[in-house]
């Protein structure tokens, strides 16, 4: 730096850094923002098929109409994710034997501009046939 009348002047070759360091470090931070948002709303809805399978195997274990199951699948679910959702029951008619549910769906992402790509989720759950 120099001095000028007193006061320090930054060297022209210091001018105008903190604009390229900000044009440089804003996207990166909006990046990290909207895959921590993604993220968030992935798990969210990987929570919920969760829930969902847990739903369905308990009714599948204690039922033996496999589309009840599904119906309660369908119904843990939120409307749009049910829709989509391709769910799988393997029920066997032997008591104490593992009664499946398994859910996948693809879950497009949230963010605008990334409307176009989607995330496949899927997740199962086992209970015991009950007699």
């Amino acid at each position: 730096m120099g001095h000028v009348g007193g006061e320090e002047v930054p060297h022209l070759t210091e001018r105008g850094s903190l604009t390229v360091e900000a044009a440089l470090v804003i996207p990166f931070l909006l990046l990290v923002g909207i895959a921590v948002f993604e993220g968030v709303a992935t798990m969210a809805t990987q929570l919920q098929l969760v829930t969902a399978t847990r739903d369905g195997a308990r009714v599948a274990a204690t039922t033996p109409d496999v589309t009840r199951a599904v119906d309660t699948v369908r119904a843990v679910l939120p409307d749009g994710i049910a829709q989509r959702a391709r769910i799988q029951v393997d029920r066997p008619s032997t008591a104490g034997r593992p009664a499946t549910v398994r859910v996948m769906v693809d879950i497009p992402l949230v963010t605008p501009f990334l409307s176009g790509l989607s995330v496949p989720l899927s997740w199962s759950s086992s209970m015991l046939v009950e007699p």
